[in-house]
């Protein structure tokens, strides 16, 4: 019985991950894409600045919730997603920080707020959530401050 509850809560979650992407037009589905791809490159400035100084690879992950509002507002959402990493590398210049963030955090999760002004953050089993709406500002201070206060 068990085993059936968790493969129906399993398959209601692919379906509601599933839904949420081809709920996209071609043109959110492309600028995510393009999003998620910045993300990851290896060439980006922050993936290798947070390699260099944190000395591991920090994956960055993002819903595809944030397309319709964020495109709507002309926003880039891997910008504000990417924040995280920014000052993370920035904290690893500090021997101190260094060994908290690398023992404490091996990936950020980006996920979307239900208020537009809305930043908070989660740290659990390694992943560092990051929630954040369309208008949230000060994003890099508030990921010092969470950090500090919380590694």
């Amino acid at each position: 019985m068990k085993k059936q509850v968790s493969l129906v809560v399993a398959m209601f979650a692919m379906m509601a991950i599933g839904s949420s992407a081809s709920a996209l037009t071609l043109k959110e589905k492309k600028q995510y894409k393009e999003w998620q791809d910045y993300l990851v490159s290896a060439s980006s400035s922050y993936v290798k600045t947070a390699k260099d100084k944190c000395g591991y690879d920090i994956p960055v992950t993002m819903e595809d919730k944030f397309t319709t509002p964020f495109m709507a507002e002309n926003a880039n959402a891997a910008s504000y997603c990417d924040e995280a990493r920014s000052r993370i590398s920035s904290m690893c210049e500090d021997a101190t920080s260094k060994e908290a963030i690398k023992a404490k955090i091996k990936k950020i999760h980006c996920t979307l707020a239900k208020k537009e002004d809305e930043a908070s953050f989660k740290l659990a089993s390694g992943t560092l959530t990051f929630t954040f709406g369309v208008k949230a500002s000060n994003l890099s201070d508030k990921v010092k401050d969470f950090l500090e206060n919380n590694l």
